[in-house]
């Protein structure tokens, strides 16, 4: 067998080689490259001149070794406490930050009866940074004897607008800056009190529905939102809002069901309107009702099982 040595055919031989850096997991590990030095240089400059704040000492490792997760943890019995967190210990690495006093953005003062909640550094960090920590403030978010119309010209320049109804915003907040919410202690029962302005919109004759639930006193969810469609009487405007509370009412029940906390008594939905509430128990429909859409009925498939919703007006609610 004739072969290319024995013809005297030689070819030299390629060693192939990289230089890809690793990856490194400390600091320590990625000064010891020129290259690593020049990357967080740069990305340190570059944030410097933006103004943005990050923590040195995670920002450059890769995302599975800079996540963290804060939680709270309640329970009335401390040694339940201590056992979960020495569990902990022995997979991650925690650290204990004491007693529940901020948590993403919430500034939280425990008491006996109960807890307040607000929100009076964030504030106070959004004014300083759009310079209004010195501005006079006002008792409204928004201006109570304007009348805005879709009529006039268009402004060349809407943010002008924005700019200054997010001032407008920014003054209220100045001077209410320590307001909250305070939750006290008290029974798991879930009630929501629900109301419409009917045809409030004079552009279009929109009505207005608004809600809020409350656990026990405590109001957990709160809306006030601006019909999509047009109500052709005051009874179809309250029943659109049944319907807008009733499903937020299922969500708070599902939520609270997936936390394992259990209801005793059936959530309690409170209306001011007689005939929205008839309609809501009342399965035989008039003709004059046809034209609310198919899924507004949802209050009444929710009502018919009572261990979901009761309908109840203003005046059946006992007194104190």
């Amino acid at each position: 067998m004739q072969t290319q040595a024995k013809s005297g055919i030689s070819k030299p031989k390629a060693f192939h080689i990289t230089n890809a850096l690793p990856t490194p997991t400390l600091y320590t590990e990625a000064y010891k490259y020129p290259e690593w030095r020049n990357a967080m240089h740069k990305e340190f400059n570059a944030l410097q001149a933006q103004g943005n704040n990050v923590h040195v000492s995670t920002y450059w490792l890769p995302d599975f070794m800079s996540e963290s997760y804060d939680i709270i943890v309640t329970e009335p019995d401390y040694s339940y406490i201590s056992l979960l967190k020495n569990q902990l210990a022995l997979e991650f690495k925690i650290s204990n930050l004491g007693l529940l006093k901020y948590f993403l953005g919430l500034e939280i003062q425990s008491s006996i009866d109960g807890i307040f909640v607000n929100q009076a550094k964030y504030l106070n960090d959004l004014l300083h940074t759009s310079g209004m920590t010195s501005v006079k403030s006002c008792i409204t978010p928004m201006s109570t004897s304007l009348d805005l119309n879709t009529i006039a010209t268009p402004l060349n320049d809407p943010s002008l607008y924005r700019r200054l109804a997010v001032k407008r915003i920014l003054r209220y907040l100045r001077g209410t800056p320590t307001l909250g919410i305070k939750f006290r202690k008290g029974s798991f029962s879930l009630q929501t009190f629900c109301d419409s302005d009917w045809t409030s919109d004079t552009s279009d004759r929109c009505s207005t529905s608004g809600f809020i639930a409350f656990l026990g006193s405590n109001p957990i969810s709160w809306s006030s939102k601006k019909q999509s469609t047009i109500s052709r009487s005051s009874i179809e405007a309250e029943y659109r809002s049944l319907a807008t509370t009733t499903v937020d009412l299922y969500w708070i029940q599902q939520l609270l069901c997936d936390l394992h906390v259990s209801l005793k008594t059936s959530p309690t939905l409170w209306c001011d309107n007689v005939s929205a509430i008839s309609l809501a128990h009342n399965p035989v429909f008039h003709a004059h009702t046809k034209h609310i859409e198919i899924n507004y009925h949802f209050v009444r498939e929710k009502s018919s099982l009572q261990r979901h919703l009761r309908p109840l007006h203003l005046f059946q609610q006992p007194t104190c």
